[in-house]
């Protein structure tokens, strides 16, 4: 309190012209806020020179920890350069995160990792050398490096975090050792290795169309954000996934947003952000994409059956959202999905996925009737999706209630698939052939089809 009284003091003063006659113990604690040197939690020393250079000393690993509790704070809008010494190994995550006004940084070969926000958010920093050394980088390592221009990744670079060069506006090329063994780069675009994935596309480039190449299919995290000059993207025709803000603040996306409110790439609604008060999803949709709605302030939506999957977080922070209505029984849901606000409602059939989800999850739901019952599938008994030894206890369970001259009260679905050898009866027998079938398929490994196992067993 005492030093918090000082401080106020200290400003008051300021602020009258008396600066001058500042008490000399508010003048000592100022220099005592601001201190030069010191000692970081893995045993390294680092001081700053009047010039605005962070020297850091000693060996080993510097310890992640978070930016309010770095010892340098005061020295973030001053500091222009740093030296990294030989022998440290690990730069430990927001280590620099906030030094807006470093320009230069200087890194030793003996450093082999690279922490999550190491570099974040040094806008000034035009250039780094990352050292051959290097195997890993953190997520969003060089996140808001708005001048970092090129990039160049050994072929120890085995590990990269998401979105690493995120916001890194200023980028043209990002080039990798041909003889890495998890990444690569074409004409300056990041992949990894097999080019299934595209990570990076270099955001200050000037070209105006992309085609992506038919090998991916997955966009990742924030991969062409900021690309504001590609107007023309051609997405191929086996893309899965695309992920978290991947064509954020692009000329792509700003066109495809002044066309409909409604921005879809080959079935998946990557962007609804535009969508207001009661909205039902168009017939070409068949997956909900990461944060499709953010931002948006939709009330009560509308998901007609051709909506097959949600991915996580599709509607994230819309604090607007009333309901939504899941018309497709089967639609599937990732296990950690928390996209909808709790005061949200959900509709959908009596039996569907949807209702299963809403009390797995415990939102309030509504039934707008009665899911059709599902084809029985050979051997499932459970319903499922898969054949297992799961199925097996369970008809076995199920053949003891009936020896105990007990009903089992099974679903005529629960009938069908039980009864695998169609004898009209669910016995031991159907118990053997289903943990039989899976063994074949699922241990062993050879694929065999009901009709070859009830040949071979008869």
């Amino acid at each position: 309190m005492k030093k918090m009284m000082n401080l106020l003091c200290a400003a008051c003063l300021l602020l009258s012209g008396a600066a001058a006659a500042m008490p000399a113990e508010i003048a000592v604690y100022a220099a005592e806020t601001a201190p030069t040197s010191g000692t970081l939690q893995g045993g390294q020393t680092w001081s700053f020179d009047a010039d605005g250079v962070l020297t850091i000393s000693g060996t080993g690993e510097i310890k992640e920890c978070y930016t309010s509790e770095l010892p340098w704070t005061d020295q973030i809008k001053t500091a222009k350069k740093a030296v990294i010494g030989e022998g440290i190994t690990n730069i430990g995550g927001n280590l620099f995160n906030g030094f807006s006004f470093m320009e230069e940084i200087s890194i030793p070969e003996t450093v082999t990792a690279i922490g999550s926000d190491a570099f974040s958010s040094c806008m000034n920093l035009a250039e780094i050398k990352i050292p051959d050394a290097v195997t890993t980088i953190g997520d969003t390592a060089f996140i808001f490096c708005y001048k970092l221009a090129n990039v160049s990744l050994s072929k120890n670079v085995t590990s990269l975090g998401r979105g690493v060069f995120a916001y890194c506006r200023g980028i043209e090329s990002i080039n990798v050792d041909a003889a890495n063994p998890n990444y690569c780069s074409v004409n300056g675009v990041l992949f990894n290795k097999d080019q299934t994935e595209l990570l990076k596309y270099p955001a200050a480039r000037e070209d105006t169309a992309y085609v992506i190449p038919e090998s991916v299919k997955i966009i990742g995290y924030l991969a062409l954000e900021g690309s504001m000059a590609l107007a023309d993207i051609t997405f191929p025709a086996g893309l899965e996934r695309i992920d978290t803000y991947a064509l954020n603040t692009t000329k792509w996306l700003e066109d495809r947003q002044a066309e409909s409110p409604f921005v879809v790439v080959n079935g998946t609604l990557v962007n609804a952000e535009n969508c207001e008060g009661d909205v039902t999803v168009p017939e070409n949709v068949r997956k909900i994409g990461n944060w499709a709605f953010y931002k948006s302030k939709v009330s009560n939506v509308v998901f007609p059956e051709n909506v097959v999957e949600f991915e996580e977080n599709s509607f994230y922070n819309v604090r607007t959202l009333e309901s939504v209505t899941i018309q497709n029984p089967d639609c599937k849901f990732p296990d950690g999905y928390s996209g909808f606000p709790k005061e949200a409602t959900i509709y959908g059939q009596s039996g569907s996925t949807a209702e299963a989800y809403a009390e797995k999850k415990k939102y309030q739901f509504a039934a707008i009737g009665t899911a059709p019952e599902k084809p029985a599938a050979t051997g499932d008994f459970d319903g499922n999706g898969t054949v297992g030894a799961e199925d097996a206890q369970d008809v076995l369970n199920v053949y003891a209630e009936i020896v105990a001259d007990n009903d089992p009260k099974l679903t005529d679905a629960q009938k069908k698939a039980a009864d695998v050898n169609n004898d009209g009866a669910v016995d031991a027998t159907d118990a053997q052939f289903i943990l039989i079938y899976y063994v074949e398929n699922s241990i062993a490994g050879n694929p065999t089809t009901w009709e070859q196992l009830l040949r071979f067993t008869t």
